[in-house]
């Protein structure tokens, strides 16, 4: 009851939907039957407050807590494995040229209604027609949605679209009236599973940080897109290790994204920084690519409170995938 009060109070009354909010969730909570239904709800609550909040977010060269159309789409396109992009590519082919031959066969029977005959067909494979139709629904939602901060947030339909894929796939093998094609197919399908397969296990332990290489790897892929693509603060500790390994650094200046704790790993190296401190010092610097560029392409920062003094400076070293380490010489 705190929870739903505290999180849809009634005191706002100017907000309609907040205070219907309210009641029917302390409704439903009244009830140990319906209760966790009222904590469902306020999940859901989170959610469409996150969602309708925004997030600043980097995107090909853009900083904005305003979503971008384009967002999800292109970030699917650069983060999931190409072979993972061609075996769909590959159902949405097969699955186009089935319907096709279905619709010559009703025209070709002199079935009158056609629409009857596809709405048929949509019926006996209920099953790929939801799996299908929740994919649309759940695309729609997060590309007309104001929280751009990660693939991650298309997770939900990762399932369906691979268990839809493949059913597609294998369906359409199965209807080559030639073996031999038949086998040819099966073949290249499974070529192609191994190399997916190898290239998952080649791309440890860039994971979560994992671009493909239409956009050069996970080393390159936060010059596109920052955040939970490509930094979630996941390599503190390799930075350690990388001081442990150069003795000569004895202090590192560091802006660090994440939940890690930077004395606890870095000890008496660690210097705190931040993009509008200043003076500008000499020194080594180790810098989170979320925060450099954040601070490089947002419209809201100037010369004297962002990175832009980096542009002309190269990293010397690249910890992991996600953070970039400077040594400045001549900071004026």
């Amino acid at each position: 009851s705190e929870a739903i009060n505290f999180n849809f109070p009634e005191s706002q009354n100017d907000n309609p939907k907040n205070l219907y909010t309210n009641k029917t969730l302390n409704l439903l909570n009244n009830c140990s039957i319906t209760r966790p239904l009222a904590t469902y709800g306020i999940g859901m609550g989170y959610v469409f407050r996150r969602v309708s909040g925004g997030n600043g977010a980097y995107f090909l060269g853009q900083v904005s807590s305003k979503a971008f159309p384009a967002y999800f789409p292109t970030v699917f396109l650069i983060k999931e494995p190409l072979v993972n992009i061609f075996f769909m590519l590959m159902a949405l082919g097969a699955g186009i040229a089935m319907m096709i031959k279905k619709i010559r066969l009703a025209v070709k029977d002199h079935i009158k209604n056609i629409f009857s005959e596809i709405t048929a067909h949509f019926w006996h494979n209920i099953d790929s027609t939801s799996m299908f139709f929740f994919i649309i629904l759940y695309s729609y939602i997060s590309i007309t949605g104001n929280l751009n901060i990660g693939l991650r947030h298309l997770f939900p339909i990762f399932p369906f679209i691979y268990i839809l894929t493949a059913k597609v796939i294998f369906e359409f093998i199965k209807r080559r009236r030639e073996k031999q094609s038949q086998t040819m197919l099966y073949f290249f399908v499974a070529t192609l599973t191994v190399i997916m397969i190898v290239q998952s296990v080649a791309a440890y332990p860039n994971y979560m940080s994992y671009f493909n290489e239409v956009v050069g790897g996970p080393k390159n892929g936060y010059k596109f897109v920052t955040d939970s693509n490509a930094d979630w603060g996941q390599d503190l500790e390799r930075l350690k290790k990388f001081l442990d390994e150069h003795p000569e650094i004895t202090k590192i200046r560091l802006d660090y994204f994440g939940g890690g704790d930077p004395q606890y790993y870095l000890g008496n190296k660690y210097l705190m920084w931040w993009d509008s401190k200043r003076p500008i010092e000499n020194g080594w610097y180790a810098i989170s690519t979320n925060f450099l560029q954040g601070s490089l392409y947002s419209t809201e920062k100037t010369e004297d409170d962002s990175y832009r003094w980096l542009i002309k400076e190269k990293p010397i070293y690249q910890i992991g995938t996600s953070i970039l380490v400077y040594n400045i010489t001549d900071a004026k």
